[in-house]
């Protein structure tokens, strides 16, 4: 948002968040497949007042589904024309629902092959192997349900599972591949989520709500150096990112106004956000 960078955008699922992606302070929004979202509210000003420095340039809530009529089913395919870049994207999103309550569930599976230096020609000189693009492998999966446990309480849950592995040739001079002077990084991501509430009607009016999320992302580099043909060296650092919190709130009318009722949402939390790095 205002082209300010992720870590000053805040993202929610289901207004709640969920742990950082790497060292950095954005969240990977690849991890909800496309067909489990309903909607994206979008707050385009500052909302730092009430979020935090993170919602700096705004504020964004992607709304999962509840409720899915049947099987919904798609596929993708995608290719560059100078080679490379074969995407294929198959995702399925069901659920069934009663009187009381429902789930959804969705998954979603991509694979995109790399682009290379030796598939294009405006990177012929540079080694053949060279990665422009690197390819890709990732597998998310998402469940949200809810069900209603009495006349006045209401349980629900969110959860989603993402697990994204990359891989990216880099040489180091132009006459030689990655193997020979360069090196080979690749990176394996996990992250996932759960996030139960309670929804109560404490009067006819009022509403409230408990809310816990717990979520870790899980990233491990492995970066391969070689020299005239032989591996040098091997770094392998670690990052885990993991969020713990519980909020309660609750919000109804005071009094009525010509205009509206006047309202009232008070509320409280802990959070709380860690990071742990292993370099080697």
């Amino acid at each position: 948002l205002r082209g300010l960078g992720p870590d000053a955008s805040l993202t929610l699922f289901n207004g709640h968040r969920v742990a950082f992606d790497a060292a950095g302070q954005g969240i990977d929004i690849s991890a909800i497949p496309l067909a489990a979202i309903e909607r994206l509210d979008v707050v385009a000003d500052g909302a730092s007042a009430l979020y935090g420095s993170d919602a700096v340039a705004g504020v964004a809530n992607v709304i999962l589904r509840r409720k899915v009529d049947g099987v919904v089913t798609s596929a993708r395919l995608g290719a560059a024309t100078d080679g490379g870049a074969f995407t294929q994207q198959y995702s399925i999103v069901t659920g069934p629902s009663w009187g009381s309550g429902g789930f959804m569930v969705a998954a979603d599976y991509q694979h995109a092959t790399g682009i290379t230096a030796r598939q294009r020609s405006y990177t012929s000189n540079l080694p053949a192997d060279a990665t422009l693009i690197p390819a890709q492998r990732q597998v998310s999966m998402v469940l949200a349900g809810r069900q209603k446990i009495s006349d006045s309480a209401t349980f629900e849950i969110d959860g989603h599972y993402m697990h994204r592995s990359t891989s990216r040739c880099m040489a180091y001079v132009v006459s030689a591949s990655c193997y020979g002077q360069g090196s080979v990084v690749s990176s394996t991501v996990d992250s996932w989520s759960v996030s139960p509430s309670l929804r109560i009607e404490l009067t006819s009016d009022w509403i409230g709500k408990l809310i816990g999320t717990y979520s870790k992302s899980d990233t491990s580099v492995a970066t391969r150096f070689f020299v005239g043909g032989t591996q040098t060296a091997l770094a392998r650092p670690n990052y885990v990112n993991e969020l713990k919190s519980i909020e309660f709130g609750a919000e109804g009318p005071l009094f009525a106004l010509p205009g509206g009722d006047a309202r009232l949402a008070l509320g409280g939390g802990y959070r709380t956000n860690r990071l742990r790095t292993d370099s080697r």
